[in-house]
This record gives structure tokens, C-alpha cells and sequence, in this order.
């Protein structure tokens, strides 16, 4: 199958199972998923930034349109998407991850970990402050910022672990 149409297939599931099912799931009342992070995680690490912010924002202005978050999302997916370079490098130098691989989980399963977890905390902390829109509630979104990032990424590499074909892992 073409490239292009897997990854517009796997983009469309994606988008649909976060808006119609994850959306309404909500963890002791304030902590719900975001697998649709999963889209972006799996995009080119090598891309030109020129193609990648802008699939960045049309997601998250997909999940904005229906969370009716004004752009939240949005943000917090362009600014996940521009630290992925210094990310990538930052984990190249401890040895989890190499930066010149296409793919962020083509490392083994602990360097898709260490990604996986940085990249989400940098979009939930992101998204989380501009939804608290001040700093009087440092604390709380800071818990709420990391309980969301756990769950987010469990849920994202469970997800990659079950459907990732074993021979490639």
C-alpha cells in the first residue's frame, strides 16, 4: 500500500478515535487521553520542518474544532513538533536514540519510551497552561501535566506495541 494513503488512513482512525471515543473518557474527572499525539510521534524525524508544522497544526486544529478548545491544541502540537529536532538530538547524545533514523520509535522499545514521554509532557504542558491561562495554578497543572503524560504515553505505546509488526521491533 502507498505510504501516503497508510498514513492518511492511520490519521483519520486516529482523529475518530480520539474525538468520538477518548474525548469522552475522563480518568478521576480531570485526566483523558490524547492518542491522536501518536500521529505526530510517527511522523519523519529528518523532515523539513516546512512539511511537519503545518500536519502538526491541522491536527491539532482538527481536535480543537471538536473539543471547542479555540486553538489549544493546535499550539501545543506546533510547539511539540518544533523541540522534536532538539529532543531528538538531546536523547541521540545519552544513546537511547539516533538521530539520523527516519522514524522516532526505530530504536528499540527505550528509546520510543524516553521520546514518547518527553515529547507528550512538552504538548500537555503546553496545552494544560494555556487552558489554566495563569500561573497561579503552577502546582496543579504541573500534577495534572504529568498524571496525563503517564496515561497518554502508556496508552500510545501499548497502541504502537500491539499493531508495530514484531520482526521490525
Amino acid at each position: 500500500m502507498n505510504e501516503v494513503l497508510k498514513h492518511t488512513i492511520r490519521f483519520i482512525i486516529f482523529i475518530l478515535i480520539q474525538v468520538l471515543i477518548l474525548n469522552n473518557i475522563s480518568f478521576l474527572g480531570r485526566f483523558t487521553p490524547f492518542l491522536y499525539l501518536s500521529i505526530l510521534l510517527a511522523l519523519p524525524v529528518n523532515e523539513r520542518k516546512v512539511l511537519l508544522l503545518p500536519i502538526a497544526f491541522v491536527t491539532g486544529i482538527i481536535i480543537d474544532m471538536f473539543s471547542n478548545t479555540a486553538g489549544m491544541h493546535a499550539a501545543a502540537c506546533v510547539f511539540m513538533v518544533f523541540c522534536q529536532p532538539l529532543i531528538t538530538r538531546s536523547l541521540s547524545e545519552r544513546d537511547t536514540y539516533d538521530y539520523k533514523q527516519t522514524k522516532a520509535g526505530a530504536q528499540g522499545l527505550r528509546g520510543m519510551v524516553f521520546y514518547t514521554v518527553i515529547m507528550v509532557f512538552l504538548h500537555h504542558l503546553v496545552l494544560f497552561y494555556l487552558e489554566a491561562f495563569s500561573l497561579d495554578y503552577f502546582w496543579s497543572v504541573l500534577f495534572r501535566t504529568i498524571i496525563n503524560t503517564l496515561i497518554t504515553s502508556f496508552l500510545i505505546i501499548v497502541v504502537k506495541l500491539i499493531f508495530t509488526n514484531p520482526v521490525s521491533r
